[in-house]
């Protein structure tokens, strides 16, 4: 888990652990239009499978709140594997909407881009966007990810085929923008 408790990124943002509650709204989640889920049928994704996500012993799976709304309404997932012995953290950080990426993405992950260089021993944050998640690559180029590859048609969704990007955060791009 990657706290124990709720960690403020500052006034009005804080990530939290998973609780119970969120159980039926992170089901919610997997069908929004910019998540993809790499089943048989890429358009369903079973509560075995988000239990999986939830329990798998080396994921880390966070909530996202937005402390100015009413009583912190939950804007955003955060999931990291790491693997300790390339030094790679693999990133997963998806918003509801598009204000949200907006307003306080950039922002956002700017901040777990930091605490995760800080807290763990890696050599860089890779995140794999789909080409039709426009929003995350805006805001992932803007908080200084490098895109590094393009799987072409490499996903089916809604009847087409769609390009996956490749972006990474390495420790010398850390070192120069925050340290």
């Amino acid at each position: 888990m990657i706290l124990n408790g709720v960690m403020n990124v500052n006034e009005n943002i804080s990530i939290r652990p998973v609780l119970k509650k969120d159980l039926e709204l992170i089901n919610q989640w997997f069908f929004i239009p910019t998540f993809y889920f790499d089943t048989g049928n890429p358009d369903i994704c079973s509560k075995q499978d988000i239990d999986m996500f939830l329990t798998y012993r080396s994921s880390h799976f966070c909530i996202i709140e937005n402390n100015a709304r009413s009583s912190g309404e939950p804007v955003a997932l955060l999931d990291f594997m790491v693997n300790s012995y390339v030094g790679k953290l693999d990133l997963e950080f998806q918003f509801i909407n598009y204000e949200d990426w907006i307003h306080i993405g950039t922002q956002t992950l700017a901040f777990i881009v930091n605490y995760l260089f800080q807290n763990f021993d890696i050599n860089r944050i890779s995140k794999l966007i789909y080409g039709f998640d426009y929003n995350a690559i805006t805001i992932f180029k803007k908080t200084g990810f490098q895109s590094e590859g393009r799987y072409r048609s490499l996903i089916y969704k809604n009847g087409k085929y769609w390009d996956v990007f490749s972006y990474t955060f390495s420790k010398r791009d850390y070192n120069e923008r925050f340290v």
